[in-house]
């Protein structure tokens, strides 16, 4: 027998093993919709869910042990676009896309790296 969703509690047909992307480390079975909804999650966005699956959900997310613990003002509200890869261009793209795969890391986690030794560099940049 399946065992129900940690967050909201349906028992799945099939359930999905959720784990932490960042640090690997499994935090139980969720349904299919809410294993979506935490991508959002460990994304730092905040889907459109009622306010009590949202504080499920980041209840959840804070299963992992090396996770700080989140709490809704610290995600970043789905409506709002912070897609950076409209603003490269193709090369820059490519690039991006060969590092990432080569480092067999997320385009976001080496854009997000990149972003912050930028603004950590001395003034003048």
């Amino acid at each position: 027998m399946n065992q129900a969703c940690l967050t909201c509690q349906v028992v799945p047909n099939i359930p999905n093993g959720d784990h932490c992307h960042k640090h690997g480390h499994q935090r139980g079975p969720l349904c299919t919709r809410c294993n979506l909804l935490m991508r959002f999650i460990d994304a730092g966005r905040a889907p459109r869910v009622t306010t009590s699956l949202l504080s499920e959900l980041l209840m959840h997310a804070g299963r992992c042990p090396e996770c700080p613990p989140l709490n809704a003002g610290d995600l970043i509200p789905v409506g709002v676009p912070v897609n950076v890869n409209a603003l490269l261009t193709d090369e820059q793209y490519e690039q991006l896309r060969d590092v990432a795969h080569v480092a067999r890391r997320s385009m976001s986690d080496i854009l997000r790296e990149a972003l912050d030794a930028w603004l950590l560099a001395p003034s003048g940049h």
